[in-house]
């Protein structure tokens, strides 16, 4: 899983990591993603067969500050949640 590629600042290095590795998702939703990185990481992980993830990424609060994003400040699709569950009950089978 290849988490919050965003942050990196460059989607050249993300696509090198995609290509070069055996990942299995990336993390499109993510509290420091805006729509337009949202839609770009879902575009790359149909690209290359990849599971679309998400989630606030939350590391707590250090002397107040919340790091990344506070829980529950990230929501994915049903969409997402239904191929990860389709991919688990491939993998039973």
């Amino acid at each position: 899983m290849l988490a919050h590629p965003g942050i990196y600042g460059d989607d050249e290095l993300v696509r090198r990591i995609i290509a070069r590795s055996s990942l299995g998702g990336i993390e499109a939703y993510h509290s420091d993603h805006g729509p337009e990185d949202e839609a770009r990481y879902e575009a790359m992980a149909e690209e290359f067969g990849l599971l679309v993830t998400g989630g606030s990424d939350f590391h707590g609060a250090r002397q107040g500050v919340i790091f990344h994003g506070d829980l529950g400040s990230v929501s994915v699709p049903v969409a997402v949640l239904e191929q990860l569950r389709n991919r688990a009950e491939a993998k039973r089978k």
